[in-house]
């Protein structure tokens, strides 16, 4: 029984030996094909964190000591599949914080989420046929800052997702390698979408990054 089951098991492997070799005078060379793979994709991009303090002590000319912090991201992940299709995208997130002696608070010396993505079906060396989407945020609440009875007052006037900036358009996009492309779109349309909290108490006449009283978003076409 033990001589049996082992001739199967050697006929099987033999069987599946010789199903997995390709055919007379073609060959598969496997390491190539995933390379092509993944070569379809290339990733790149930039991450930087900034830091400076300036500080004046018995300073003849004056100046105020300040400290400001920044990070940044800038990334890009580019798909060139077959047939011409071309699928550009980039992501942009910063972020930095300033603080100036005397002041009670730190403030924003930046705050930013943006997306862009291009999708295109080529046309001839340079130029694509292209549909393009850009997001655009914040990820920090945003702060009005005043003086009341001679001390520093803040009020929040914007948060995460509020504004967020949506534009989409169709159109054609001229890309010549990784540095030169530009993108136009005669049909496009954009959004500015906000939380009503900040617009429901607004006074007649008043907008909130163009949106009116009461609404939370407001819809444009064009060009």
């Amino acid at each position: 029984m033990k001589y049996l089951t082992f001739l199967l098991l050697a006929l099987f492997l033999i069987f599946n030996l010789e199903a997995q070799q390709p055919p007379d005078g073609q060959e598969v060379d496997t390491l190539k094909t995933d390379v092509e793979k993944e070569n379809k994709f290339k990733f790149f991009g930039l991450t930087q964190f900034n830091f400076n303090q300036a500080y004046f002590e018995n300073w003849v000319s004056g100046g105020e000591n300040s400290m400001t912090g920044l990070f940044s991201v800038d990334y890009n992940i580019n798909y060139l599949g077959e047939k011409g299709w071309v699928w550009d995208n980039n992501l942009m997130l910063s972020i930095g914080t300033t603080y100036l002696s005397g002041n009670a608070f730190f403030r924003k010396a930046d705050d930013r989420i943006e997306i862009n993505s291009v999708l295109s079906k080529k046309v001839n060396t340079y130029w694509n046929y292209s549909a393009y989407f850009n997001f655009k945020t914040q990820m920090l609440p945003g702060y009005r800052y005043f003086k009341k009875d001679g001390e520093d007052q803040k009020e929040k006037i914007s948060r995460i997702l509020s504004p967020t900036i949506i534009q989409l358009g169709l159109g054609w996009y001229y890309k010549e390698g990784d540095r030169a492309w530009f993108n136009v779109a005669p049909l496009a349309a954009r959004g500015i979408f906000v939380s009503k909290d900040y617009t429901q108490n607004l006074s007649p006449g008043e907008k909130y990054f163009g949106v009116e009283r009461g609404a939370s978003s407001i819809v444009s076409m064009g060009a």
